[in-house]
Parts: C-alpha cells; sequence; structure tokens
C-alpha cells in the first residue's frame, strides 16, 4: 500500500506550520524525515497518518482518503507511534504491546492465534520479553521506548509512520530498532511494506533509509536518495552545520559560517 500525501499545509496562529507539503511512501521502501526542531516534521507526519486534518491537502492510503476511513479502517492500514509517548496508566508491557492488535479485533485481555504470536514476535525483537510482566511506570526511558517500539511493529500493518522512534535508546538498541524497521519494511510472504520515520541522527538516516525528505521552516526541501540529497550544502542550508561526508558518515566540523 502506498502512501500519498500532496499539499499538505497545516496554518496556526501566526502563520503555517507546514507549507505546501508533499511526501509518499512505496512499498518496501523506509523513509527518514530529517530537519532541525521546529520544522514542521511531526506536524507533517500527523497529517500524513490521517489523525490531524490539513488546512488544505490531500492524503491517499492506498485508494482510500485518510480522512474518510472510520479511526479503525485507517488502524489497519497505518501504525502510528507519536513523539511523545508517555504512560497514561500503570499498565502491564504485554497489555500494552496487545493494543497493536486492538484494530484487528483481538481479546485484549487474552489474545490468542495470530495475535498472540505478532504480540510474542514484537517482544521478542524489542528486547522486552523479559520485561512481560512489569508495569509500564517501573521502566526506563528506553525500556518504555522499546514497549511502544514494540506495539508498533505488533500492528503488523502495511505502512508505519514513527516519529523519533530511537530517540531514548542506546547506541546498542538504536541499531536493534532500525534493523527491526528495515526487516518490517523488507516484509514478508512477498509483501513488502512502508515506513516513514523521524530521525535527527543523519548517519544512522543514510545508514538504513531508502529515501531521505529534508524539511526546514516547514517547507519540504528535498526528497531523493542519500546519494542524491546528502550534501554538505544540505546540511550547511538545513541545520546551519559545517560537514564533511564521507559514505553514510556525518562528521560535525562545527556551526556554519552562514548560519553564525
Amino acid at each position: 500500500m502506498e502512501l500519498i500525501a500532496k499539499n499538505i499545509t497545516v496554518c496556526a496562529a501566526g502563520g503555517d506550520l507546514v507549507d505546501d507539503a508533499d511526501l509518499s511512501v512505496k512499498p518496501g521502501e523506509l523513509v527518514a524525515l530529517l530537519g532541525p526542531n521546529g520544522a514542521g516534521k511531526t506536524t507533517l507526519l500527523r497529517a500524513a497518518a490521517g489523525i490531524a486534518r490539513p488546512f488544505k491537502g490531500s492524503v491517499k492510503l492506498g485508494a482510500a482518503d485518510a480522512f474518510k476511513l472510520s479511526a479503525q479502517e485507517r488502524a489497519r492500514r497505518l501504525a502510528y507511534l507519536p513523539q511523545i509517548r508517555p504512560p497514561a496508566w500503570p499498565n502491564i508491557v504485554r497489555d500494552v504491546v496487545t493494543l497493536g492488535r486492538y484494530a484487528h479485533g483481538a481479546n485484549l485481555a487474552k489474545p490468542a492465534g495470530d495475535d498472540a504470536a505478532a504480540v510474542n514476535a514484537a517482544m521478542s525483537d524489542c528486547d522486552i520479553s523479559h520485561l512481560s510482566a512489569r508495569r509500564v511506570d517501573t521502566l526506563s526511558g528506553g525500556e518504555l521506548a522499546r514497549v511502544h517500539c514494540a506495539r508498533a511493529f505488533a500492528a503488523r500493518t502495511p505502512l508505519l509512520i514513527a516519529d523519533e522512534p530511537v530517540a531514548a535508546l542506546d547506541p546498542r538498541h538504536q541499531l536493534r530498532v532500525l534493523d527491526l524497521f528495515a526487516a518490517y519494511v523488507a516484509g514478508d510472504s512477498g509483501k513488502p511494506r512502508g515506513a516513514l520515520i523521524v530521525l535527527h541522527d543523519i548517519s544512522l538516516a543514510a545508514r538504513y533509509a531508502d529515501r531521505l525528505i529534508w524539511m526546514k521552516d516547514g517547507k519540504v526541501l528535498a526528497s531523493g536518495t542519500v546519494k542524491e540529497t546528502l550534501t554538505s550544502e544540505r546540511l550547511a542550508q538545513v541545520y546551519g552545520i559545517d560537514a564533511q561526508i564521507d559514505g553514510a558518515t556525518v562528521m560535525i566540523k562545527g556551526i556554519a559560517q552562514s548560519a553564525r
């Protein structure tokens, strides 16, 4: 299933948070959304997920208008992992991960069959099986982040949108979770999936993403492969930094002269 968002404009008092932005995600594609704080990434993600209706623009999930789908229909097509995800109440880890199966009609109290298999696999993949019976309010920030990643993976939807999914993780678990995103996109039984994730680590984005989307001041400045778009000039333009590119490695030298 392909995600296509066109001409997205989101307004707020004082101006546009997102201005006429386009993005797309195809099956088998891992797309990283990059940009500085306040660039409009989260706002664009929420619109692309069909959660926040934009002032202008359209979002298609396959052939369907995302804003005409019911919440349950949309959740069967797309899993969304927000940036801020504090526990609303002290649930058990396994129960939180099982919520990923809610749109599929799972018995949340006692999942069985495919639902139980999806939950077990997601917890194992995210290295939280040993936390299964723990209350989420007793977890570290990194552990809680992995719980929510497991919830998203358990949904097994054709599309996955995640806002900074590795922000609270140590380097080992950053790599492990991004490996899972890559495996998720590859799919199974010849059915690839699509993923759109916000990352702040440019080297990780260059290592894992098939395509990069660059934002600044509410606008999409560029979209393309790492080779096409990851340049020293782009980093100076988007982040105001002076950096050297060596393959997928970004070596930051300091603040760009133009940004001082």
